[in-house]
């Protein structure tokens, strides 16, 4: 984090993976360098970020579903809230992809992001009370299965997927 949006700034403080900012506006650097890839910053309330080492997002929770339609296998869903952690993520069979070993070694928490369309298999709640969706990497996939709070997805509809299929 910056004090202006200039890499020669004061750095106010460190940034870490997933810290969530309200973006301001976009800006142009103050004093161009052609060594620094990308001159564009965004202000927040704290500074400034060069803005290619963020998302932008939004953060829209959804009452979520509290069971499958009858007679459905599941539904396509995209995430709506800055990110939303994947939780259980060893129960059922092993491991297959190895962005989940990178995570691991790392000890980062694995996570989906804002706008990711996911295949939700099934429904439950949670030891919380709150609803948990299952969700897989893959549609009719064997892959990896994972349990996420169900308020961070809202259902596509099928306008949804029939708008996409047309461009």
């Amino acid at each position: 984090m910056k004090l202006r949006p200039d890499v020669n700034s004061a750095t106010l403080r460190d940034v870490y993976r997933d810290e969530v900012f309200a973006w301001i506006k976009e800006v142009s650097a103050e004093n161009i360098s052609y060594d620094v890839p990308s001159q564009r910053w965004v202000e927040t309330p704290e500074g400034y970020l060069r803005s290619r080492y963020i998302q932008p997002c939004r953060n829209l929770p959804n009452a979520p579903l509290t069971t499958l339609q009858q007679g459905q296998a599941g539904f396509w869903a995209e995430v709506t809230v800055p990110y939303v952690d994947l939780y259980n993520y060893y129960d059922g069979p092993p491991t297959r992809q190895g962005w989940l070993f990178d995570l691991a070694y790392y000890n980062l928490q694995p996570r989906l992001y804002y706008q990711q369309i996911i295949w939700v298999d099934e429904v439950k709640s949670g030891d919380d009370g709150g609803i948990l969706y299952r969700v897989r990497d893959r549609y009719n996939d064997p892959g990896d299965l994972f349990w996420a709070d169900g308020a961070a997805f809202r259902p596509l509809t099928e306008e949804d997927i029939s708008l996409s299929t047309r461009m």
